[in-house]
């Protein structure tokens, strides 16, 4: 690989993204995500969930590992 490659491939990815060539997507409507327990799973369900399903149109799933009290 070298640098005219790297141009190259930058510019098809620059001229796609004028263009509006569809991108891949996910084919599903859930995400399932691991987070700390306590004050960090209530800070992710209070302000980054909401935020991201809004933005995204997915459901979030919280799965609290290493939960603390």
């Amino acid at each position: 690989m070298n640098r005219r490659t790297v141009i190259r491939a930058l510019a098809a990815l620059g001229g796609a993204g004028i263009l509006n060539v569809p991108g891949l997507r996910a084919a599903t409507d859930k995400l399932v995500t691991t987070t700390y327990g306590g004050s960090w799973e209530q800070f992710w369900r209070d302000t980054l969930i909401p935020g991201f399903s809004a933005a995204s149109g997915v459901n979030v799933q919280v799965d609290t590992g290493l939960g603390r009290v």
